[in-house]
């Protein structure tokens, strides 16, 4: 698996998981803080969650989630 937050414009922001393996079925353990790739908080807005999944038989999938950040 790969989890990426980036901004509505496609710069990237943070990447949480990077080709991961996880097991089947509900993970919520993953967690974004709201902070940038170096540690900063990022500003209010809105970014995207970017999760691609690469399975064992080859095929992968693709979702996009718009995530608010508001402090």
């Amino acid at each position: 698996m790969t989890l990426r937050i980036v901004t509505p414009s496609g710069d990237g922001v943070a990447t949480l998981l990077d080709n991961a393996a996880r097991p089947s079925g509900m993970n919520q353990s993953d967690l974004w803080d709201g902070r940038n790739g170096v540690g900063r908080v990022v500003r209010n807005g809105v970014y995207i969650a970017e999760l691609t999944v690469k399975f064992d038989s080859g095929s992968h999938d693709r979702v996009i989630r718009k995530v608010a950040v508001v402090r």
